[in-house]
């Protein structure tokens, strides 16, 4: 957690300094979500998208306790795959929310996949003799509903695009469960997430507005920071079987903004070659 977490932090970090070297200090960056003249604070927002199962960079060979004078000596190798995410939901500018510049709510589904395969040999711990060797492999296919708060705090970088630092919970239901395990050890136990999960998460995104339009596109990347329900000790990766997995959610939210009354027109067409000296008085 505390790797991907730093490595999160470490890229925001980046494009605020990237931001700060590269756009003069004098320059004033009016920002994307113009509320206060253009549009109205509040809209709707869809964002599709994919998630991935990270696990661990290294197997080690692991000890774990059996059934009277046995154990097992077994090296489980757990993979990720990749799923599908959907989400819906609204969003809402904040005047005096200090960081904060808007929150938002939704309802998504995320499909999580993995697997994982072991080899290993259950021995006496008497004689350290070598009773039964086995191997196996376990997947899991499972689609969750979700509802999703986020505070987001939005960092600009031209007039057109930011990058966003959010921090949320999420309440998930597990809706259609699939699992299986073939081989292994006949006393060897597995474990699952719970139907209900509840955890804190962070994301980390990339804002952009086109020019001449009414919606704002974010790229973003997703993780937990802490399970909240069920509470494992800090944990915040998810457990099948005999590993645990961390659900990567990448997304593209689009936000949807809405013209204040009497705003409702889309600006005029203009001569090109105006525009292009528009655009230069803009530079200066």
């Amino acid at each position: 957690m505390i790797r991907i977490f730093a490595i999160l932090l470490l890229c925001s970090i980046s494009c605020i300094g990237w931001s700060q070297n590269n756009f003069s200090p004098n320059k004033k960056v009016k920002g994307v979500f113009p509320v206060d003249f253009v549009y109205k604070n509040s809209g709707w927002f869809v964002g599709p998208g994919l998630t991935y199962t990270l696990t661990r960079s290294s197997n080690p060979q692991e000890t774990i306790a059996g059934g009277v004078d046995t154990a097992y000596l077994a090296t489980f190798d757990p993979n990720g795959k990749i799923g599908a995410y959907l989400e819906f939901g609204r969003y809402h500018s904040l005047t005096y929310w200090g960081p904060f510049k808007y929150l938002d709510y939704s309802i998504a589904g995320k499909w999580l996949r993995g697997n994982e395969t072991f080899v290993g040999e259950m021995f006496n711990t008497a004689d350290q003799t070598s009773l039964q060797a086995a191997a196996g492999e376990g997947n899991f296919s499972d689609i969750f509903v979700l509802v999703n708060f986020n505070l987001n705090n939005v960092i600009p970088i031209t007039d057109r695009s930011f990058v966003q630092n959010s921090i949320g919970v999420n309440g998930d239901y597990r809706l259609v469960k699939s699992t299986s395990y073939d081989g292994g050890f006949s006393g060897l136990t597995q474990s699952e997430p719970s139907n209900i999960i509840g955890q804190l998460h962070y994301k980390l995104g990339y804002g952009i507005q086109p020019r001449n339009k009414d919606f704002v596109i974010i790229p973003s990347i997703e993780t937990p920071i802490l399970n909240a329900y069920k509470f494992e000790d800090g944990k915040s990766t998810l457990g099948y079987f005999n590993s645990r997995y961390r659900p990567l959610i990448f997304s593209v939210r689009i936000l949807f903004l809405r013209r204040k009354n009497g705003l409702d027109c889309k600006p005029p067409k203009v001569n090109p070659s105006d525009k292009e000296k528009q655009d230069m008085f803009d530079k200066l």
